[in-house]
């Protein structure tokens, strides 16, 4: 196991599993995500929390376990449940 994903199991208190699961959808996402990638690597700054916004950002894109796939759904649900019980509009369509 590398020492990032050592921090990244010790931030998120979650598992890593040895081989991460391919989920379909995450798979069709694949060059949307290398550009955004792409995208990314062509920022740089000279300020500190900047830059390690930006490497935050591209291990995120790089993560390919299916786990965002599989809880923003679940996410979107409870925001939009909790925004109808205080009387808000909602957020997501659908």
């Amino acid at each position: 196991m590398h020492s990032e994903e050592k921090m990244i199991q010790k931030k998120m208190k979650r598992p890593i599993v040895a081989q991460p699961r391919r989920n379909a959808k995450a798979a069709v996402n694949v060059d949307k995500i290398a550009l955004a990638i792409a995208t990314v690597d062509q920022v740089h700054s000279d300020n500190p929390k900047i830059t390690r916004a930006l490497a935050l950002l591209k291990q995120w894109l790089r993560d390919g376990s299916g786990y965002d796939e599989e809880t923003w759904p679940q996410l979107q649900k409870a925001l939009d449940q909790e925004r109808r019980r205080v009387g808000a509009r909602s957020l997501f369509d659908g």
